[in-house]
């Protein structure tokens, strides 16, 4: 599957999880942004071209929480919103409930990231 047409923002406020994060899905021939909160990501759905988020949920200045609410009044919203935590107060089904299509505990598995955005794309079930 050519995943070079679709292009995944990454969001984190640890720099280093946002570069080891992009590089191992270039690796996978996909395009990445980067940013640091949850209202520099709004930003940058607003102004570029995104297919899929992986967001961070614990982050200041806009936790991923902050993201998919204000997800929900942007009109040109990705296909799909992927959450990944360490740790967080609300549950998979209650970030479900918020617009999220899947939900991940660090360390992140990148091959399953990668499998879940090609059953996105080709639209099958992902698990």
């Amino acid at each position: 599957m050519d995943l070079s047409q679709f292009t995944v923002l990454i969001v984190d406020d640890n720099k280093d999880i946002c570069e080891i994060l992009s590089e191992c899905l270039e690796d996978y021939d996909m395009k990445t942004l980067v940013a640091y909160s949850g209202f520099e990501a709004l930003e940058k759905v607003k102004s570029e071209k995104i297919d899929f988020i992986l967001s961070d949920v614990k982050m200041p200045n806009g936790t991923g929480l902050d993201l998919l609410k204000g997800l929900q009044d942007i009109e040109k919203i990705p296909i799909t919103i992927m959450m990944m935590t360490g740790y967080t107060d609300l549950s998979k089904e209650e970030f479900t409930e918020l617009g999220a299509s899947q939900f991940y505990q660090k360390p992140i598995n990148i091959e399953r990231i990668v499998e879940f955005i090609e059953k996105s794309i080709s639209g099958g079930k992902a698990a």
